[in-house]
């Protein structure tokens, strides 16, 4: 049904019943057979009953309705469920499966034998982590997600080289070209990854301050502050980690202070280091020689 309001049209739909058929047997075998406390008064759910009212009663072409009343309300939808350890893996195995060929080797993502060691795998690498029976996303997972594009995210991709596989078992493929294929799609996902990761990661990661030695931007990652043109410059301080707060103060040209314990009588002193551009450096890793940029600084120190 179409409805007109104030030149908006709204738009009903309901169902009318014209012949019980086999629920009219169902209905007299629940009156027969369901338990009196069952039956009592109330016990009937509110929202089901709700369901079945028939809104297209009494309902004809260029019927005038009455005015009623309005009233708004806020609602919020619940997010969805996260998913048990039991559920991942029902919906391993289910997915993709609708694309497959019936006799393919196996169905949805990975076997019986290794669903639960991928979980594992992902659990180790700090992608997931369990709360309770809950398996819950991490930031790191997300934004593998986020980066990843979607053709490999999808389950169709499984899909597709079983069935590809299927046709080498068959003799209707060749092994070969599949093989050449898979190497193709491997180096173009590599190369899609590669440009969105440093673009999630200079979008989503906190910005810090220009590289002294660029000036470009340098951002906090997952193994500590760098300088997204990858320059060459080190923001370790005499070889040690300093936070967030010190580091942006340093690219800023502002001094910090640093607390430090005397190996020789393990008094604490104080060191203010305010820095003075950048110099090269050089130093040998396992028989190679490195070399990089670091901070330079005029230093007081204060017992």
């Amino acid at each position: 049904v179409e409805v007109t309001c104030a030149g908006e049209v709204f738009e009903a739909k309901g169902t009318r019943v014209t012949d019980d058929g086999f629920s009219s047997v169902s209905e007299a075998f629940k009156e027969e057979y369901l338990p009196q406390e069952n039956k009592r008064e109330g016990s009937v759910d509110p929202e089901k009953e709700i369901s079945v009212i028939n809104i297209m009663d009494d309902v004809f072409e260029g019927k005038t309705l009455e005015s009623h009343s309005a009233v708004k309300t806020k609602r919020f939808t619940s997010p969805p469920k996260p998913f048990t350890e039991d559920s991942l893996l029902a919906a391993m195995e289910s997915a993709g499966r609708a694309e497959m060929e019936t006799d393919v080797e196996r169905k949805g993502i990975g076997t019986p034998a290794t669903r639960a060691a991928i979980i594992e795998k992902l659990v180790a690498a700090g992608y997931i982590r369990r709360s309770g029976r809950r398996m819950i996303p991490t930031d790191e997972g997300t934004m593998l997600v986020s980066v990843l594009p979607d053709k490999l995210k999808s389950a169709s991709l499984t899909a597709a080289w079983e069935n590809r596989l299927l046709a080498v078992e068959k003799g209707s493929a060749e092994a070969g070209s599949f093989m050449e294929d898979i190497i193709a799609y491997v180096e173009e996902a590599v190369d899609e990854v590669g440009s969105r990761e440093e673009t999630a990661d200079i979008g989503k990661r906190r910005t810090l301050g220009k590289c002294p030695k660029c000036r470009a931007e340098v951002v906090k990652g997952k193994y500590g502050a760098y300088c997204t043109q990858k320059c060459g410059m080190g923001f370790k301080v005499y070889g040690y980690s300093v936070d967030d707060e010190k580091l942006a103060a340093l690219l800023e040209g502002s001094p910090i202070v640093l607390e430090r314990k005397s190996r020789k009588n393990g008094k604490t002193y104080k060191l203010t280091l305010a820095p003075d551009g950048t110099e090269e450096y050089s130093y040998e890793k396992d028989g190679e020689l490195k070399s990089g940029y670091r901070f330079r600084f005029k230093s007081d120190l204060v017992v």
